[in-house]
C-alpha cells in the first residue's frame, strides 16, 4: 500500500481494528504513523493487549469490539494465541469448534459500530486505509457501514469468518475490487482511486481467493467434520 496505492503519501488517515499485540509488532499501520505522519483510529478489545497499544501509539485507541449495534459482547480469550481471541459465534466453523472444545476464559466488553466511533472522533469523510482483523466478525462490522458517509479507499481484511463471502459480495457492490491475496488477508481497493493491479496479480488473487473460499464451504466443510470425528475416535477425546 505504501509503495503502490499511496506512494509516499503523508498525513493520511487509517483505521486499524485488531491493533494488538502492542501496536507495533505485526502492525499494518505503525509504519504509516511513525514514518509518514498518518493518524487515525486503533481498536483493541483484549484487556491484556490494549494497555500496550495505548503506550506505543499516538493515534486514538478504543477498547471495544466492532459490531453492528451498540451494547456489550462476550469476547472469548485464547490464552494459547491471544491474537485469535474473538466473538466465538462469528468465527468460521473450524475455529468455532476448536474454541468450543476447550473451556477458554471470557470477558464482557462494549460493542460499538465502527461508524459511531468515526463520528465520535470527527474522522474525515475520506479514509485512506482500513486494516480489519477481528477473527470472524468482519461481516458484522461492515454489513451496515455507511459507505456514502465515509469512503474508505483501500482495505486489508482477514478472510475466514462465518459470513465473509457475504461481505465480499457487499464490498463488490460498493465498488471495491480484489487486488491480491496474501495468507489469510484480502487486499481490496476502491475503483475510484488511481490504482490498477496487473492482470497477473488479478488472476492470481481470484484463483487463490477461490481456493480459500472452497476451504470454508461445502463440500470441504463436511470432509473436515468427518476428519475431526475420526481424529476424536482415534485419540479418544
Amino acid at each position: 500500500m505504501i509503495n503502490e496505492v499511496f506512494p509516499g503519501k503523508r498525513g493520511g488517515w487509517f483505521i486499524d481494528s485488531g491493533a494488538g499485540p502492542d501496536g507495533i509488532y505485526n502492525s499494518n499501520t505503525y509504519a504509516l504513523e511513525s514514518q509518514l505522519g498518518w493518524t487515525g483510529l486503533l481498536v483493541e478489545p483484549h484487556p491484556e493487549r490494549h494497555p500496550d497499544v495505548v503506550k506505543n501509539r499516538n493515534a486514538i485507541v478504543e477498547q471495544v469490539c466492532l459490531t453492528d449495534k451498540p451494547g456489550e459482547v462476550t469476547l472469548t480469550l485464547n490464552p494459547h494465541a491471544p491474537g485469535t481471541s474473538g466473538i466465538v459465534e462469528e468465527m468460521s466453523e473450524p475455529n468455532r469448534v476448536a474454541f468450543e472444545a476447550e473451556a477458554m476464559p471470557t470477558v464482557t466488553v462494549p460493542s460499538v459500530p465502527l461508524w459511531e466511533l468515526l463520528r465520535k472522533h470527527n474522522a474525515p469523510s475520506v479514509i485512506e486505509y482500513l486494516s480489519l482483523d477481528i477473527e470472524g466478525a468482519e461481516w458484522l462490522a461492515l454489513k451496515d457501514f455507511p459507505f456514502d458517509e465515509f469512503r474508505i479507499l483501500c482495505m486489508t481484511v482477514e478472510r475466514g469468518g462465518r459470513d465473509y463471502w457475504r461481505l465480499a459480495r457487499k464490498l463488490q457492490r460498493e465498488g471495491y475490487r480484489l487486488a491480491r491475496v496474501s495468507g489469510p488477508d484480502d487486499f481490496i481497493y476502491h475503483e475510484s482511486i488511481d490504482y490498477r493491479p496487473s492482470v497477473q496479480e488479478k488472476v492470481r488473487a481470484h484463483v487463490v481467493g477461490l481456493g480459500a473460499r472452497l476451504y470454508y464451504e461445502e463440500p470441504l466443510l463436511t470432509v473436515r467434520r468427518i476428519a475431526r470425528f475420526v481424529r476424536s475416535k482415534i485419540r479418544g477425546y
